[in-house]
């Protein structure tokens, strides 16, 4: 097993919007959905406490599920394997160790992006609504990734990270889905061989 940490600076913004229930944040008596959305939008970002110095983080799921569609999107074949790509590793194989906090974010100074948007999310019709997204303008993270297959290279796994940040990127309204924001960029890659794989899945245990 290896693991890698990653250096990522943002190329555009990162919006999030995380489904939050009732229970969670009821309404007030007589409050409408207006106010309503006005009153909890920032609480639709990720947070690492309900404190007003938490910081924003993005899930590790994120950067896995991005760099596993890049990999998806843009097959490599397996030299000597025939017609085997690298994509079912990547889905498998490659884990993110823990979600990641944007030192430079704060709670209580979050920016906000209000949106005209589809009432129900995913419908692309009916009626709209004003939804706020959080968002951070610009950001900086070290991500570890881990890879437990050892028939990914290096080079494979480095370009498919450029076209995730290129291509695919994250939070709402990325690439992904034809949109502008997400995008980033790897500046740096700091590898690591021959990682203990049991003493690894009993700390990834832990955190679960």
């Amino acid at each position: 097993m290896r693991t890698v940490k990653v250096h990522l600076s943002s190329v555009t913004l990162m919006q999030q919007r995380r489904p939050i229930s009732l229970a969670e944040y009821p309404k007030l008596s007589g409050e409408t959905a207006d106010e309503y959305e006005r009153r909890i939008w920032p609480e639709v970002a990720h947070w690492t406490s309900n404190k007003p110095d938490a910081k924003m983080f993005i899930p590790a799921m994120s950067f896995k599920k991005s760099v596993a569609t890049a990999a998806k999107r843009t097959p490599i074949k397996i030299p000597g394997q025939r017609n085997a790509t690298y994509t079912k590793f990547f889905v498998s194989d490659v884990m993110v160790m823990a979600d990641v906090v944007l030192s430079n974010t704060r709670r209580s100074e979050v920016e906000g992006a209000w949106v005209y948007v589809p009432g129900q999310p995913g419908s692309g019709g009916g009626s709209k609504v004003w939804k706020c997204f959080p968002q951070a303008q610009s950001w900086n993270a070290a991500v570890d990734f881990a890879i437990s297959e050892d028939i990914i290279t290096k080079e494979v796994f480095e370009l498919y990270l450029k076209k995730a940040g290129a291509s695919v990127g994250i939070g709402v309204w990325r690439p992904e889905v034809g949109g502008l924001n997400g995008r980033f960029m790897p500046t740096k890659f700091e590898w690591r061989e021959d990682v203990q794989e049991d003493q690894f899945l009993k700390n990834l245990a832990k955190r679960v």
